[in-house]
C-alpha cells in the first residue's frame, strides 16, 4: 500500500521544492497537494496525483475542512507550511491525532516560540542572546525601530521606521525592536544568517546559510558560514522543548555577537540554496515523517560551493 504525503500551502517556493523531493526520492509515494488558489496557478500540483483547492487558513471552518480531506485522501503525511496552521496539526491536538496521520508540525507548547515576545522570555530564561523588545512611550524619536506581528512570518507585516514616526501604541499583537540593519562589527557586514536544522535520532544537524541577497522576505543570494557559532541556541532549545523534524533559527549581527531574531517551525523559503549546497533538508524531512532514516550524507555541506543564486523557473501547467 502506497503512502500518502499531503503538502499544504502548495503554491510556495518550499512547497514546490518538496513535491520535487518526493517525486524524485520516493517514487512509491502519491503525493496530494492544497493550496487556496485553482489547480492552474499552483507550481506544485504539476507534481501532484491529487489536487484540492481549500479556504484561507484564516476563514472559520478551515480546521474541519482539512480534517476532513485528511481523512478523504487517506493521507498518511501531513506537511503544513503556514505557520497559523500548525496548532491544526501538532502531534499532541487531541482531535488531530484521533486521525492516525503524522505531522511536521510542532508539538502545541513549542509553537508558542512562535510568538516573538514569548520567544524573547524564553531566551532570556535560556540565557541565548536575542533581539531586545522595546516599550512605547520609551524609544528615543531619532531611533530605528521595526514593528512586527508578534505571530507574524517572513516579511509579513513588518515596518521600519524612526521612533517618532509610530504614532499611536501599536498594541499588544505587536512587538518593537531595534533596527539592527547596518550595525555589524565589521564594514558592509552581511547581518543575518538562517542555521537549518534537522533533528534525527537525537542528533542535530545544521547548515548556517547567510544572506547576501533577498527580496520579499526570501534570500535569494547566499553563502555559508561554520556552524558552530549558531549551534548553542538551537542545542538549547531544542533541549528544553519538542521541535519537529526540520526547522530552522534566524540570526541577525550586532556588535560582536550574532542574536536569535525568529525561530521556525517549518521549512525556510530560502532553503532550496541550501539544499543546493548539498543539505537536502526536504528529503530528510519525508524520510523521518514516513519511518525511514535520513543518511547523514544527506545532511553535509558541499565545501565546493561558494555561492548559491536563486532564479526564477518556468513551471508550464497543462
Amino acid at each position: 500500500m502506497s503512502t500518502t504525503v499531503l503538502i499544504t500551502a502548495g503554491g510556495t517556493g518550499s512547497a514546490f521544492r518538496l513535491s520535487e523531493t518526493v517525486k524524485q526520492h520516493f517514487p512509491g509515494y502519491r503525493l496530494v497537494i492544497s493550496d487556496t488558489n485553482p489547480e492552474e496557478l499552483v507550481a506544485s500540483a504539476v507534481n501532484a496525483d491529487v489536487f484540492y483547492r481549500v479556504p484561507p487558513v484564516k476563514e472559520n471552518g478551515y480546521k474541519e475542512h482539512m480534517y476532513g480531506l485528511l481523512k478523504e485522501c487517506g493521507a498518511d503525511v501531513i506537511i503544513p507550511l503556514i505557520p497559523w496552521e500548525q496548532e491544526f496539526f501538532a502531534p499532541d491536538c487531541s482531535e488531530f491525532a484521533a486521525l492516525g496521520v503524522k505531522s511536521a508540525a510542532a508539538e502545541l507548547k513549542t509553537l508558542g516560540l512562535n510568538d516573538k515576545k514569548r520567544l524573547y522570555e524564553i531566551c532570556a530564561s535560556l540565557d541565548i542572546p536575542t533581539v531586545p523588545l522595546l516599550t512605547y512611550g520609551s524609544i528615543p524619536e531619532g531611533e530605528r525601530i521595526i514593528v512586527k506581528e508578534r505571530s507574524g512570518f517572513g516579511s509579513l507585516g513588518i515596518r521600519r521606521m524612526k521612533a517618532g514616526e509610530l504614532g499611536a501604541d501599536p498594541g499588544d499583537g505587536y512587538v518593537i525592536q531595534p533596527d539592527l540593519s547596518g550595525k555589524g562589527s565589521f564594514p558592509d557586514a552581511v547581518e543575518e544568517v538562517t542555521l537549518e536544522c534537522v533533528l534525527s535520532a537525537g542528533k542535530l544537524y545544521t547548515i548556517a546559510r547567510r544572506r547576501l541577497e533577498a527580496k520579499g522576505g526570501v534570500c535569494t543570494k547566499a553563502d555559508f558560514l561554520p556552524a558552530e557559532a549558531f549551534i548553542g541556541a538551537a542545542e538549547k532549545l531544542t533541549k528544553a522543548f519538542a521541535f519537529p523534524p526540520a526547522f530552522n533559527l534566524q540570526f541577525v549581527h550586532a556588535g560582536d555577537e550574532w542574536l536569535l531574531m525568529d525561530v521556525n517551525l517549518r521549512l525556510a523559503a530560502g532553503g532550496s540554496a541550501s539544499e543546493a549546497a548539498g543539505f537536502q533538508i526536504s528529503r530528510a524531512l519525508v524520510a523521518l515523517l514516513t519511518g525511514k532514516e535520513a543518511d547523514s550524507a544527506w545532511l553535509k555541506r558541499d565545501e565546493s560551493v561558494k555561492t548559491v543564486l536563486r532564479v526564477y523557473r518556468e513551471v508550464v501547467v497543462r
